[in-house]
């Protein structure tokens, strides 16, 4: 029997190992990378000496705290076998700003693309790749720029599609010229994230900023996201540029998590983003926040499944894919077990507050 529980909890493990996720970042001195102020080190087990990790990068306040208001890429360094985090004009990265580290997990895609004479005209690079040709809107998809020379793009670029050809694109969204040489992470969202169409309108804009509205980020500022402009993928009317430097960031008086300029321009209709959502990882080596392992096994489920924790678990709250919340319950203990026999087979969104903090899980009922 002992054999048996090792084995299930080295599953439950190994699969969520496997999963996507994003921890956060927070630049301080002590990983300002010595000799380049304009550069910070990351330091995660799932990165380190690992050149072809699944990840992208996007800025994203931390609380109260400051915002990087620059263009950024990723490199590896050989030498010290670390992802590192720039600012593509050399301005000094700012202290205590922070980023979305996206992770992709084993069922994740990695495209790698750079521009060359032969791909790029002017403010467009074609993205020529079976994962997206011919298909628009095609799958969700987020982009860091990877370049590690002095090639490096200092504007904000985004996704279009070009009907003719049928590519997929990166464009300039101030619409200069692209460099050559300038290489990109592109990352399709594997198992563990969910994905979202957000269109910025009258009814979620307040001046510089659009509101999201998704079960797994209201009301839940630990909620972790990164997200990418795509030029037309709402239909013409979504055929906006917008080039501007973006940040996400939790609005207390809406209970909603926000896209925002982080220069203060004002926010325009019609912008239209991808948006992939993952199960947030802390790491407890960057901040003073507490690590809340929150188990859910099994899942997928038919008719019963099994909360567990590292805390007790205070209330568990339970919302449809609409956002609707179909079961809530009080708790007191580490472990909790759930009815699913009268569920309608589909997925659904479980908050869990502990006495450590609030984490939101994906469950699907089968």
């Amino acid at each position: 029997m002992k054999k048996i529980t090792t084995l299930l909890l080295l599953l439950i493990t190994l699969s969520l190992f496997a999963q996507d996720k994003i921890y956060q970042h927070k630049v301080l001195p002590s990983n300002v990378v010595n000799g380049a102020p304009h550069a910070t080190l990351l330091d995660h087990p799932d990165l380190n000496g690992n050149p072809n990790a699944k990840i992208v990068v996007k800025a994203t306040q931390l609380g109260n705290q400051v915002v990087n208001n620059h263009q950024i890429d990723l490199f590896y360094s050989t030498n010290l076998s670390k992802w590192i985090i720039e600012n593509t004009d050399f301005s000094n990265i700012v202290i205590n700003s922070g980023f979305n580290v996206f992770i992709g997990g084993n069922d994740a895609t990695l495209v790698r693309h750079s521009t060359n004479a032969s791909n790029t005209n002017g403010i467009i690079t074609q993205i020529d790749n079976p994962i997206f040709n011919g298909i628009n809107p095609g799958p969700y998809a987020i982009i860091t720029s990877t370049t590690d020379d002095s090639n490096r793009i200092v504007v904000p670029f985004a996704f279009d599609y070009g009907e003719t050809p049928g590519f997929r694109w990166i464009y300039t969204e101030d619409l200069s010229t692209f460099p050559m040489d300038v290489d990109f992470n592109i990352v399709l969202p594997g198992s563990g994230s969910t994905t979202m169409t957000h269109i910025s309108n009258n009814s979620n804009m307040e001046v510089n900023q659009t509101r999201l509205d998704h079960p797994l980020l209201n009301g839940n500022p630990d909620a972790t996201f990164v997200f990418e402009h795509y030029y037309g993928v709402g239909g013409s009317s979504t055929n906006v540029d917008f080039p501007h430097f973006l940040s996400s960031r939790y609005d207390n008086n809406t209970n909603q998590w926000t896209i925002y300029t982080t220069d203060g321009s004002f926010f325009v209709e019609n912008v239209a983003f991808h948006v992939v959502i993952a199960p947030r990882q802390i790491l407890g080596t960057e901040d003073t926040q507490i690590d809340i392992a929150v188990t859910l096994y099994p899942n997928p489920a038919k008719n019963q499944t099994t909360i567990k924790t590292n805390s007790i678990v205070n209330k568990v709250s339970v919302f449809n894919i609409l956002g609707q919340e179909i079961f809530n319950t009080d708790n007191d203990t580490a472990e909790l077990q759930l009815d699913l026999s009268n569920w309608e087979i589909g997925t659904y969104f479980a908050k869990v507050q502990t006495e450590s903090g609030l984490q939101t899980i994906k469950l699907i009922k089968n």
